[in-house]
């Protein structure tokens, strides 16, 4: 065979194609997944008064140093 290989050549007929109403239901899900937790966490801060200072979001940084080998 000379060229290039298509896309068509390698297409497995197995492999699902691209389904648009699935991914519109998948995101659909997916938003209303976040708006739940949105709606938790607000009536959380309700409830607590915000956020107390044991529920605060920390940064935890971790430095890796390699030796001349990469060990």
């Amino acid at each position: 065979m000379w060229g290039e290989v298509l896309e068509e050549d390698l297409y497995d007929a197995n492999t699902p194609f691209y389904d648009d109403d699935l991914n519109k239901k998948l995101t659909q899900q997916r938003e209303a997944n976040i708006q739940y937790m949105l709606e938790q966490d607000r009536q959380i801060r309700e409830l607590e008064g915000n956020i107390p200072p044991s529920r605060t979001v920390k940064r935890k940084i971790i430095y890796v140093y390699e030796d001349e080998e990469g060990k």
